[in-house]
């Protein structure tokens, strides 16, 4: 069953893949993906393209290089998304961006957070000793992995 609100989704991680599909299992509806290129994704730690899973769910993709740019705007208000969500990126969402669709953005990010803000949170959480790692869901705003809480966990390691 189709839920009621378009999804604009944006991810270039691994993890990125399991949100999506999650998403698309669960009825959402998925107006577009936004992703780097497989060239792109290779080139970054942990990166990976999401068009080949586009490919099989019949979702619209559209290859970032820049999140922030005239095409990606563009594509995005083509696009119409009632609500974003964005699972990995590694570039800061600017507010042209976050302010698409009607009702914003919402960052997953792998950290309790405020703290493990930034890039690779797991790898930094195992390096620091940590017995469980944290998963967060945010608002998403123009700071790095800031912005209200909405949902917090951890799992143990």
């Amino acid at each position: 069953m189709k839920k009621s609100l378009s999804i604009a989704f944006i991810g270039n991680r691994e993890h990125s893949v399991y949100v999506l599909d999650h998403l698309i299992a669960e009825g959402w509806e998925v107006s577009c993906v936004i992703g780097p290129d497989r060239s792109s994704a290779r080139h970054q730690a942990g990166g990976r393209s999401l068009d080949r899973v586009c490919e099989k769910r019949d979702v619209p993709y559209i290859d970032a290089g820049d999140i922030n740019s005239e095409r990606v705007v563009r594509a995005l208000e083509t696009a119409r998304p009632d609500i974003g969500v964005c699972a990995g990126w590694t570039q800061i969402i600017s507010d042209r961006v976050t302010t698409i669709p009607q009702y914003g953005f919402i960052g997953v990010h792998a950290s309790r957070l405020p703290s493990g803000r930034g890039g690779a949170p797991v790898n930094w959480q195992l390096i620091a000793g940590a017995s469980e790692v944290g998963l967060s869901v945010f608002e998403l705003d123009p700071e790095v992995n800031h912005g209200a809480i909405y949902a917090q966990t951890t799992v143990q390691i």
